[in-house]
């Protein structure tokens, strides 16, 4: 009976083991957003030098900002509208920001709380662009880094 209990306990130590399974760099996938506010030369210089600032850039044009049409609940601060926060001579439009559900946070100055959402509501009715409390996203961030072998 002590063999099969121990038998059984290496399966699943040999499991959990084997079930964390790591990436590689060549998995990575580039946001095409990135050649927005990035040269190719520099996005290639990072892959191979400094992968996790390439990481970091990649997962701020992602993650950073997001539409939504519903509210994050009671937890947040709510700001002006995006066209507000715009970098000079940088036009919002809405419509394309609702259609494609992206929006490039190098062309604004959003603030973001250490703990609460940051709300930026959209002109469109029931829309808004939503930056996640800092916190949050940090721990977001280096879990999803982790998961690479660089």
């Amino acid at each position: 009976m002590k063999k099969f209990f121990v038998l059984i306990c290496m399966v699943c130590l040999s499991m959990v083991g084997f079930s964390q399974v790591r990436m590689q760099k060549s998995d990575f996938q580039i946001n095409p957003h990135m050649l927005e506010t990035y040269t190719q030369a520099q996005i290639d210089q990072w892959y191979a030098n400094d992968f996790a600032k390439l990481f970091t850039m990649n997962f701020y044009m992602s993650n950073y900002a997001c539409v939504a049409a519903k509210l994050p609940g009671d937890n947040h601060i709510e700001m002006k509208s995006p066209d507000q926060y715009a970098h000079s001579g940088v036009v919002t439009n809405e419509e394309e920001i609702i259609r494609t559900g992206y929006i490039n946070p190098n062309l604004y100055d959003f603030q973001q709380d250490n703990f609460r959402s940051t709300v930026y509501p959209l002109r469109t009715q029931g829309y808004y662009i939503i930056i996640p409390p800092k916190n949050q996203y940090d721990r977001v961030l280096q879990a999803n880094l982790e998961q690479y072998i660089y």
